[in-house]
């Protein structure tokens, strides 16, 4: 967002917590007052809460009635009822879902997702991962989205068949003699073909087919080598490359690094060579001490503490600073 949009022409407003008056009266009295285009970056978690604030959520939800608004909570506190996502009134340009996965059986967070959709005159859900567990999954996500043709019996049709026919499945596996009679097909390179089917399979792949019919209108598929209109690559931006340059250490960071390579060898630590845990390792004479290294996102510092001749230790060190750039080698 930063890299494509205009500065001072946007409002970038981050929307959590749960949802109380203390935390969303003062959100809603700046989202008054900001100026240009108005983004909320709302999190699961705050877009949950406003929903169990709000609505009067039925304890079971017939899937094939999704898109059947829910109804306010009567019961509401009058003090947080204007300052909720979905309070009267509101009316948003588009609501795009990040990540809309975690929304696929998350109840709460799922029915709250559709409401926002009712609010928007456009609305996109964005996953590189629509199936997670079953076709089911897909279904979910497109009721949330009210895209058109999720809503009857077929697709619980296909759950239901996809069901008994994994039941089913669990029945045989449980005879040995069907167990070793596939096994020696496939070791013997014979009816290879009808011991890699199943009836499952099959209803999974019908399943799948009749979704893909429904969504095709719908879904964009967009990878690294997507192209526009004009046969140009989608993603023209030029690769981030991190440079790590080594720095040496001042007297007192490595009064730091001693202290920390002391306690880690008291307390018996263990080395992680990935350096996302702090460390320890022994090797005759010699102890080496590896401090939150960069893939472990924690402090940019390694250091060292080698034990020399019988004179006394002797310490050294780097300090490792990062400075992100496009190009730079």
């Amino acid at each position: 967002m930063q890299r494509y949009l205009e500065y001072g022409s946007f409002s970038i407003l981050p929307y959590a917590g749960t949802c109380t008056e203390r935390n969303r009266k003062p959100f809603w009295e700046v989202f008054d007052k900001a100026l240009g285009t108005k983004i909320i970056m709302v999190s699961y978690a705050a877009l949950k809460s406003d929903a169990e604030t709000y609505f009067n959520v039925p304890y079971k939800v017939n899937t094939r009635k999704i898109s059947e608004r829910l109804d306010p909570q009567r019961s509401i506190d009058p003090k947080i009822e204007p300052y909720t996502l979905f309070s009267r009134g509101r009316v948003y340009a588009v609501c795009a879902i990040d990540e809309a996965h975690y929304a696929r059986t998350a109840r709460m967070t799922r029915l709250a997702g559709g409401e926002l959709v009712y609010l928007s005159r456009t609305s996109a859900g964005l996953t590189a991962t629509p199936i997670v567990t079953s076709p089911m999954d897909v279904v979910l996500l497109a009721q949330m989205l009210h895209i058109p043709g999720f809503e009857g019996e077929e697709m619980n049709d296909f759950r239901k068949a996809y069901l008994r026919a994994k039941a089913r499945e669990a029945r045989n596996a449980k005879s040995r003699k069907q167990t070793v009679r596939e096994f020696t097909a496939v070791t013997q390179g014979l009816l290879t073909s009808h011991a890699n089917q199943s009836p499952s399979k099959e209803v999974l792949r019908e399943w799948i087919a009749a979704i893909r019919e429904r969504l095709v209108g719908y879904v964009i598929h967009r990878s690294v080598h997507s192209k526009d209109k004009d046969g140009d690559p989608i993603i023209k931006l030029d690769p981030w490359i991190e440079v790590f340059v080594p720095v040496e250490l001042n007297d007192m960071e490595m009064e730091v690094q001693r202290k920390i390579a002391n306690q880690l060898t008291a307390d018996g630590a263990r080395l992680n060579e990935s350096g996302v845990e702090l460390a320890a390792r022994s090797n005759g004479g010699a102890e080496r001490q590896t401090v939150g290294g960069p893939a472990a996102g924690g402090p940019w510092l390694r250091g060292s503490l080698n034990k020399g001749p019988p004179g006394g230790p002797t310490a050294h060190g780097k300090r490792a600073a990062r400075w992100p750039g496009r190009g730079a080698t």
